[in-house]
């Protein structure tokens, strides 16, 4: 479903200096995902994890290489096609919840689904936010949440609009370690009967664990 050949990204932290001082943060990565498969993605901190989901996910443009999404080349994306892509095909999960404070949780949840032209029932909605232990904060405004349940809530807004692909940066790192395992679990049993595939960014080998492979990113090449 995802394959990634020889994906280059590198970025200049001192504005626009010479080529021969960017930092280069991936060099010449390649995967490949089956459809249906979860797969761990783990290595030192700045070694290019988040960079390369942001880059399959079309949020940053690549300087090279190719990443394929069910066929769609992602990095010959233009902005409108990317938009696109995010709505309907990925699925982000990142440790900033992202939640429209003006809109209640269950409006949260049910908005990014309509914007991909799919519109869960209440009921499905409510069978959801129950899984992943929010129903009760359903009718909350995101400031009311705390940070666990803005995660969750966070989480269902990615899985009610069921993305081909789930991208995840450390979905779990704000919580504590039981309510991560539960989280996780029910992301998995979620992401299967989705039929979606799963790339999860872990600094937890126990959590790693869990998923059908693990990957090791370091200084930008899968090790």
């Amino acid at each position: 479903m995802l394959k990634i050949r020889d994906l280059r990204k590198s970025f200049d932290a001192a504005g626009d200096g010479p080529a021969e001082a960017r930092l280069q943060v991936l060099d010449g990565v390649a995967l490949d995902l089956a459809e249906g498969e979860t797969l761990a993605l783990r290595g030192e901190s700045g070694s290019g994890k988040s960079t390369l989901l942001h880059v399959i996910g079309a949020l940053e443009p690549a300087d090279s290489g190719s990443v394929q999404l069910d066929g769609i080349e992602v990095t010959a994306l233009n902005e409108p096609q990317a938009a696109r892509f995010r709505r309907t095909t990925v699925g982000l999960v990142f440790q900033q919840f992202n939640l429209i404070p003006s809109l209640s949780v269950a409006d949260n949840i049910a908005f990014h689904a309509r914007l991909a032209g799919r519109s869960p029932s209440p009921e499905a909605l409510a069978g959801l936010a129950e899984r992943l232990g929010i129903a009760a904060q359903l009718g909350k405004f995101p400031e009311a949440l705390s940070g666990g349940q803005q995660q969750r809530a966070a989480l269902a807004r990615t899985l009610a609009a069921r993305p081909r692909l789930i991208l995840a940066d450390e979905p779990t790192g704000n919580l504590d370690e039981a309510t991560g395992d539960a989280v996780l679990t029910v992301m998995l049993e979620l992401t299967a009967e989705i039929g979606a595939g799963l790339l999860m960014v872990t600094h937890s080998s126990r959590l790693a664990a869990r998923l059908d492979r693990e990957l090791v990113l370091s200084k930008g090449r899968i090790a």
